[in-house]
């Protein structure tokens, strides 16, 4: 029973090896879209419409914003708030729109693939599975739905949103004032140097504190797999010293690169300060010199510094909103991988394929000749 026991665990291993040498596939845009129909795919170009409908609201609402401060005490106030309240009730149907049909959407598409995926695994001959972990299909399954719900739905919104504010927000930044807008924008390579030093310091923190941390487990695992020989030798000081050593090292080593993390914080915020303050000086020196603004044709007014000032600030803040969004459609096209790759690999024996079979006559005895039997998960070793 041990000697079996010890096959199957051997074989498990030899599957999740396979696996792990495996390089990862993602499911092509085509793929991703292979489980949908048509009405679907319009509820799919109407949520995406709603979001880049929300995203310009943000640039819409700050022209006006811009508009109804220079039109404080003149008889032009009123259009301006007539202006700005159709721009919001325009936000409150796009936002409408993409929730409603995204998330329909989303949650059609996450129930096709799990009866079309259940469908796909319960036709497979023996030989599919045994290459496979059967027990961890049910949970493959439910993970391939989610995650492809996930980049569907929600963040798939938020993304075109962002995306669509970000792009809206410079274009009006440079339409309004294209000099004081690339003032704003000189000090984004000051930031990227922050962000990347930030990021390389987080990234030391996941990968030393994960291996310093495994150590101290490996110490207990170890300790707790010898228990008896560690009480026999009284080494339960000992073992708890190591131990405690183990943890100390991770402990100083996360406060080290938090630190790191800290200091590219800091920076990122004074550089962040210091080209705001540049910007509305530069502005204020607009104004004061009675420049005239090459893309209005008019004098440089309060408004129009705002405008470039929150609608580059606004931009760069949009563009956050890509990178949950990025990440969950990478998310779902590699769950959406497997499915495909097991939907396109035809066995020899399809089990729920039960159209067009012969009617075969009545056999009494058969013979087998030149039998020869290898498993799929095993080729090298002949079993008959």
């Amino acid at each position: 029973m041990s000697n079996s026991t010890t096959r199957v665990a051997s074989s498990d291993q030899e599957i999740e090896k396979d696996k792990k040498k495996k390089p990862v596939r993602s499911a092509s845009p085509r793929e991703m879209l292979s489980v949908t129909t048509g009405p679907e795919c319009l509820l799919l170009v109407g949520g995406i419409l709603g979001a880049i409908t929300v995203g310009l609201v943000n640039p819409a609402m700050l022209y006006v914003f811009g508009r109804m401060l220079d039109a404080v005490g003149q008889p032009t106030m009123g259009e301006q708030v007539r202006n700005m309240l159709l721009v919001g009730a325009t936000g409150f149907v796009g936002a409408a729109l993409q929730g409603l049909c995204l998330r329909s959407f989303a949650t059609l598409q996450s129930a096709r693939l799990r009866k079309k995926y259940f469908e796909t695994v319960i036709g497979k001959d023996i030989a599919w599975f045994d290459v496979r972990t059967p027990a961890g299909i049910p949970a493959e399954v439910n993970e391939a739905a989610e995650r492809v719900g996930n980049a569907w739905g929600d963040k798939l919104g938020g993304g075109v949103q962002g995306l669509a504010g970000a792009l809206g927000s410079v274009a009006l930044a440079f339409y309004i004032g294209w000099n004081m807008a690339l003032v704003i924008l000189c000090a984004v390579p000051l930031l990227v140097l922050g962000m990347a030093f930030m990021g390389q310091a987080l990234q030391e923190v996941a990968n030393e504190t994960q291996s310093w941390y495994a150590q101290a487990a490996a110490q207990v695992e170890e300790c707790l797999y010898a228990l008896r020989t560690v009480v026999s030798f009284s080494g339960e000081r000992k073992e708890i010293k190591h131990y405690e050593e183990a943890v100390g090292q991770a402990r100083r080593g996360a406060i080290r690169t938090h630190y790191k993390v800290a200091l590219g914080l800091g920076y990122i915020e004074f550089i962040w300060a210091l080209s705001n303050t540049v910007a509305l000086f530069y502005g204020m020196t607009l104004i004061y010199d009675g420049k005239i603004n090459g893309s209005t044709g008019e004098l440089w007014t309060g408004g129009d510094v705002l405008v470039v000032f929150f609608s580059v600030v606004t931009g760069g803040f949009m563009l956050g909103q890509l990178e949950p969004a990025v990440k969950a459609m990478n998310q779902g096209r590699v769950a959406l991988a497997n499915f495909i790759e097991a939907y396109k690999d035809v066995t020899p024996i399809e089990g729920g394929d039960h159209q067009g079979r012969p009617t075969l006559p009545e056999i009494n005895s058969f013979e087998l000749q030149n039998v020869h039997f290898f498993y799929p998960a095993r080729p090298e070793t002949q079993v008959l």
